[in-house]
């Protein structure tokens, strides 16, 4: 597994980035014993604006000043913040992910059903979690208790 996700931590400036399988996570040390990710409140601090303003840039609401705009974008590509998805679902109501339970991944009619489904849902701004019960009741009651909690829509 060490070898697939080859994980490496590197300390720099005032942050960590962690960088996964070719994709990069800018972590900054809140404490000793946590490291969190940047926040928005993190990026309206180093783009001097407040909180309202920053968060009103990234939703690309109007009435927002250009060199204001520029400045928060700038903040936010230096930090390396990205959007926190649990939040941006919480306010929305919605994940925008759609749960496929398979219940054999070794059968091809399946794996053609499944790609034509992830076509249809991206399509339609979905993502698709694709999960295989291999024809096993707990596990299906175990992917029915995942849609319930929320994690899909």
């Amino acid at each position: 597994m060490a070898n697939v996700c080859q994980i490496i931590i590197r300390a720099a400036e005032r942050h960590v980035q962690v960088v996964w399988a070719g994709s990069t996570w800018p972590l900054k040390p809140r404490d000793e014993r946590r490291i969190m990710p940047v926040t928005i409140r993190d990026v309206a601090k180093a783009a001097k604006v407040s909180l309202r303003t920053a968060t009103r840039v990234v939703n690309n609401e109007p009435h927002v000043r250009a060199a204001t705009r520029k400045a928060v974008h700038d903040a936010a590509a230096r930090l390396g913040w990205r959007p926190n998805a649990h939040a941006r679902h919480l306010v929305r109501g919605r994940t925008d992910r759609l749960g496929v339970i398979l219940p054999d991944s070794r059968n091809t009619i399946f794996s053609d059903i499944a790609s034509v489904i992830e076509v249809q849902a991206q399509q339609r701004g979905y993502d698709c979690l694709f999960l295989h019960s291999e024809g096993v009741p707990e596990r299906e009651a175990k992917f029915l208790n995942l849609a319930m909690d929320g994690t899909v829509d």
